[in-house]
């Protein structure tokens, strides 16, 4: 499925990533077809190349995407595992908040502390042999 952003200047959203996934695969990339080939090595094929020959007899897996009238039907383990996946990756991202919030609360006292803190140079004294 396609990822859509919303523009900064303008009404019209920006596809920036299409994210692929099949089974345990995951891929996010710039171009459908560079999904597919991150996910199933060999699969993606250069523009006006042909199919490789099919042997007589023998069902070739139809790979398509989804038209706007049909919809993509995931297996319930599937629903499961994405749903799972998904979760983990906002506890992750709530996680990181929290860290960075510490991070720039620690930071802001560090540089408090060291624009507080006086100093005064010294010259060094020699010590007698």
């Amino acid at each position: 499925r396609p990822l859509y952003l919303k523009a900064d200047a303008g009404k019209i959203p920006e596809l920036k990533r299409v994210i692929v996934g099949y089974e345990d695969s995951i891929a996010m990339e710039r171009t459908l077809d560079e999904g597919l080939e991150k996910i199933f090595t060999g699969l993606a094929r250069e523009p006006g190349e042909e199919p490789a020959p099919q042997v007589a007899g023998a069902q070739a897996p139809v790979l398509s995407a989804p038209g706007k009238e049909q919809k993509l039907v995931l297996s319930k383990f599937d629903y499961d595992k994405i749903r799972h996946t998904y979760r983990k990756v906002l506890e992750s991202q709530e996680q990181l908040d929290q860290s960075m919030a510490r991070y720039r609360k620690e930071l802001k006292e560090l540089g408090e502390i060291l624009e507080g803190s006086p100093v005064s140079l010294q010259a060094e004294v020699p010590s007698a042999p």
